[in-house]
């Protein structure tokens, strides 16, 4: 059993503005958009509020399997898997782990016994599999995020990019059941492509 520590996840987005020295990490090629046509996308910021770099993906086990969303974030030390979601599709338990959860206001952390466990996805475009491991746990977020709005989807699908999830979904049912932390991050996520001023998305292995 080990022993770590779990701060609150942070949101999520890039503050764009006229700065070279901010804007150093994007791929910023003038009127090209080499993008491959299997990999998912995630937008990370829309006009008028923040879209979360979000995905939807299959998670299969021996068998059964169920599409979920998927919320990339850096800002976690591990990745967390919803626990009723794990448990439906009996994945494969590994160890087990104590986090110090920090929440926002608190000083003394909460301690909690989460079983690890094995995570095999599959890219719903590609048919690409991945193997992760994530931490059981109750709830990720009872927040759910905002869809791209229609124009901002036609924009990205003119130049190439291509999502996992449809336009017509509805916000309310696209609830977070797996949190990618920042032990998986690098090794998901691909190059980020600024599509105008003001959005921008990242090339993902789901």
């Amino acid at each position: 059993m080990k022993s770590l520590h779990l701060r609150h996840a942070r949101a999520i987005c890039f503050k764009l503005e006229n700065s070279s020295k901010q804007n150093s990490h994007l791929d910023l090629e003038e009127g090209k958009v080499d993008v491959k046509t299997t990999s998912s996308n995630s937008v990370l910021h829309n006009r008028g509020g923040v879209l979360l770099q979000c995905v939807k993906a299959e998670v299969i086990d021996r068998i059964s399997s169920d599409k979920i969303f998927c919320l990339f974030d850096n800002g976690s030390e591990k990745s967390l898997i919803k626990k009723n979601v794990s448990r439906i599709l009996g994945l494969k338990k590994l160890d087990s782990e104590i986090l110090n959860i920090f929440s926002f206001g608190c000083k003394t952390p909460k301690k909690q016994t989460c079983s690890k466990v094995e995570v095999r996805l599959r890219n719903v475009l590609s048919g690409e599999e991945t193997v992760i491991e994530a931490l059981e746990i109750e709830e990720i977020s009872n927040a759910t995020f905002s869809q791209p709005s229609l124009v901002v989807w036609t924009e990205m699908e003119t130049k190439g990019f291509r999502l996992t999830f449809s336009c017509g979904e509805s916000s309310e049912n696209c609830e977070i059941s797996l949190l990618i932390g920042s032990d998986f991050y690098w090794s998901l996520t691909h190059r980020i492509k600024r599509l105008d001023s003001s959005l921008v998305a990242e090339e993902t292995s789901l």
